[in-house]
């Protein structure tokens, strides 16, 4: 039955039975929700048993890293504890180097966006077949129209270039991505999330009335966000190789009570984590590898062994997502809304322990939201090894040379002693060896006088002291150190005897030492740059609302194509720059585009002007050049001077020489030598010789040529 009390208020008799069904309903409802909480809880859990042999290697990277000995370690030891730490400043080294060839100077991209190859279009490029005409009646050609394509998606695939830079600008990318090389070189594993809504609640200034402003929650779902994953808190399926093998992935927090009731006023369950909060449901038993790893933070690098006593950090809630594919029937549970027709979506599910505090469909569908890369490969696992884990042999035997040296050392500064007990007596009772010690003699058991030679009855044993073959020893341990995790001293543009003398020669010797980076550099490429930007890219062609940017584009990774090439190309391109002067070459070759690879492998792009003040510069310039206008004047003094004095100091340059060679003549025939015991002797070739006076013909053509040095 129902009654109208009046024109704003409607009041509806609910039938008991349906009352009775609703609740049924919502019973069933959620204790099918508990029952999936209960279930990916427990697939966590037993995801991390199944993973504590590779958290032991990780735990031992972090004691190296450190420079800390493992407890075991410990133990054994006898005699000094010093652990001379070389993992830590190689593991420095190497993820410096990596980031300085993805991101150079830290802003520049090891990425860009281009359209996607048309065999079809690039076929019919030159196709000169009418296909119509325009409003002016020029004939239009299928070559035509397949220009006009071409330009039109190079032109929609730098607009989405722009865009994606912006929003890895705003979401602090290169920072994220420093975080997981270091994590690749220390850990053995890359892992990067995203592009996904951000997780942490981020606030935004609304206005009330007037000058009365209040903090509410941000959720702008067009700034994509990316992170770095910690391997320490990624469970991805126990057994899978690649990150594509791996449907469910784990990944776990560990958050403040405050930090979730933030979460909870910005949407999330407020009635769970309100639960969760009241009973104090923290951590429970924290991980085995946190309570290592604080005890490794609260190590004593003093004595180089670990404090027993650390303890976890206490009030943290260990919360966890898992993104994986559900079912419609399993859809159902979470969102009753749901077609249960459906074959699957992506889903993200947040929880603490047993209970959901969040889900939601991923924004972007795709497989997973993951790139995973490994830093030394390991074809067994999706996880790979790290730089400490490559040298922890080498690190051992280096901390074992020292310890030794500094033992012998000890033990060769202070002499052993031998003491006839019953004929010297020490005059302060203690037998311990002390400078400056008084010895009283007496006589012997059977009463014979005191024998004045004092010598007998004290003798001094000097240890030998091997220092020679020990430090051989610990040379071949830094050397093996090297050998073992394939970093060099040339890796790292250390010069020594064995650089050439040249830059020319130098660089392309520090070139060669590093091709071991370009590998580890082209699986970032493959394994994170990619997928991170090809994701990145479907995201905007889904949300964006610019249909500027829109088309059939692709990501292009350039780290080790482009940027660890840098200094090479430059060398190149200073060559290929007298081609731009000679008429015969010039209509083949694009000036503008060799400029600006000039000044990007400089690093100085600021100095470039942009491409409509280009455009009217050289508009100015051709009215000119139409109209005869001539030249500045005192311009045109000034390069009469730089060349005058150019020529001079060619002119000087040539007079040395000749002078030089002169002198080197009557050398060799004082000595009896010819021209060819003397470059033997000297070790010098007439190749380097004809590159120095090359180089030097060079650099004066382009000063000619400029005005200036160069």
């Amino acid at each position: 039955m129902t009654t109208i009390d009046d024109q704003s208020m409607i009041f509806v008799e609910a039938d008991p039975a349906e009352v009775e069904a609703a609740a049924a309903a919502l019973l069933q409802q959620q204790m099918a929700l508990e029952a999936l909480a209960s279930g990916l809880w427990a697939d966590l859990n037993q995801r991390k048993r199944l993973r504590m042999a590779r958290e032991n290697e990780w735990i031992n990277a972090e004691y190296a890293y450190e420079g800390v000995y493992t407890p075991d370690q410990a133990k054994e030891l006898t005699g000094t504890k010093i652990f001379v730490n070389i993992t830590r400043p190689k593991t420095n080294a190497f993820h410096a180097h990596l980031s300085d060839m993805l991101m150079p100077g830290g802003d520049d991209r090891c990425w860009g966006v281009d359209a996607s190859p048309k065999p079809v279009l690039s076929q019919l490029s030159g196709d000169k077949t009418p296909i119509g005409t325009t409003e002016q009646g020029a004939q239009v050609q299928m070559g035509d129209l397949v220009a006009g394509i071409t330009e039109e998606a190079k032109k929609r695939a730098k607009a989405m270039q722009l865009l994606c830079e912006d929003q890895l600008a705003q979401s602090k990318y290169n920072a994220e991505f420093r975080k997981a090389l270091f994590y690749g070189a220390k850990l053995g594993t890359i892992i990067m999330r995203g592009p996904t809504v951000s997780a942490t609640i981020k606030t935004m200034w609304k206005q009330v009335h007037g000058a009365v402003y209040e903090q509410v929650p941000a959720n702008d779902r067009t700034n994509p966000e990316f992170g770095a994953v910690n391997p320490f808190h990624f469970y991805p399926e126990p057994f899978a190789r690649h990150i594509d093998e791996s449907e469910k992935n784990f990944e776990t927090f560990f958050l403040t009570g405050r930090q979730l009731r933030k979460m909870a006023k910005a949407g999330w369950d407020a009635d769970a984590i309100a639960e969760v909060l009241e009973a104090e449901e923290r951590m429970g038993t924290p991980p085995d590898w946190y309570t290592r790893v604080a005890q490794i933070a609260n190590a004593s690098n003093s004595v180089g062994t670990p404090y027993e006593g650390a303890q976890p950090v206490k009030g943290l809630y260990e919360v966890w997502l898992c993104t994986c594919d559900l079912s419609g029937k399993e859809l159902t549970t979470l969102f009753p809304d749901a077609d249960p027709q459906l074959d699957s979506l992506p889903v993200s599910i947040w929880g603490i322990g047993h209970k959901i505090i969040k889900a939601e469909v991923n924004p972007l569908e795709v497989d997973c939201i993951y790139s995973v890369a490994q830093f030394i490969e390991n074809e067994t696992s999706l996880f790979g090894h790290g730089l400490p884990w490559a040298g922890a042999n080498p690190q051992e035997s280096l901390n074992a040379a020292w310890r030794m040296i500094i033992d012998n050392g000890a033990a060769a500064a202070i002499p052993n002693v031998a003491v006839f007990k019953s004929r010297i007596v020490p005059a302060d009772g203690q037998w311990a060896y002390t400078p400056g010690k008084t010895w009283y003699v007496s006589r012997g058991p059977d009463g014979e006088d005191q024998d004045p030679d004092v010598r007998k009855f004290i003798q001094f044993l000097d240890v030998p002291v091997k220092l020679n073959d020990l430090m051989a020893i610990l040379k071949t341990a830094k050397e093996m150190f090297d050998e073992e995790v394939a970093f060099s001293l040339v890796m790292q543009g250390v010069t020594g005897p064995y650089t050439p003398e040249t830059a020319g020669a130098t660089n392309t010797h520090y070139n060669s030492g590093r091709i071991v980076l370009r590998r580890v550099v082209s699986n970032i490429d493959d394994n994170i740059t990619v997928p991170n930007i090809g994701r990145l890219i479907d995201w905007n062609m889904m949300f964006s609302t610019d249909e500027s940017v829109k088309g059939d584009l692709q990501p292009i990774a350039k780290g080790s194509a482009v940027l660890m090439e840098r200094s090479e190309q430059l060398m190149a391109l200073k060559n290929f720059m007298p081609l731009l002067l000679n008429p015969a070459y010039r209509h083949k070759i694009d000036g503008d585009k060799v400029i600006d690879q000039v000044v990007t492998n400089l690093r100085i792009t600021d100095v470039l002007r942009s491409e409509e003040e280009s455009k009217k510069i050289a508009q100015e310039m051709q009215q000119q050049a139409q109209q005869g206008q001539p030249a500045d004047p005192a311009k045109m003094a000034m390069v009469e001077v730089a060349k005058g004095k150019l020529q001079l100091e060619a002119q000087k340059h040539k007079d040395d020489v000749a002078m030089e060679q002169n002198y080197l003549q009557i050398a060799m025939k004082e000595l009896g030598l010819t021209e060819h015991d003397l470059m033997t002797k000297a070790g010098i070739t007439k190749m380097q010789i004809d590159a120095a006076n090359q180089r030097f013909n060079s650099e004066m053509a382009a000063k000619l040529r400029t005005g200036h040095g160069i």
